[in-house]
């Protein structure tokens, strides 16, 4: 089993360095920072708006 795990691996790490997959990486990431974000601008405005926020954003 260690020349397919070998193999496996290589065929993981060349995956991993080829356009596609550094962009899919790109992507994940940017997706990853916006969600982060969002949160942030949606616990500012619960600070800020205490009292005036819709419900159905409560917690």
């Amino acid at each position: 089993m260690g020349f397919l795990d070998t193999i496996q691996g290589m065929q993981g790490r060349r995956e991993d360095s080829s356009p596609a997959g550094q962009f899919d990486a790109q992507i994940a990431e940017t997706e990853r920072q916006l969600a982060a974000q969002f949160a942030a601008v949606g616990e500012l405005y619960l600070k800020k708006h205490p009292n005036d926020y819709e419900q159905e954003y409560a917690g």
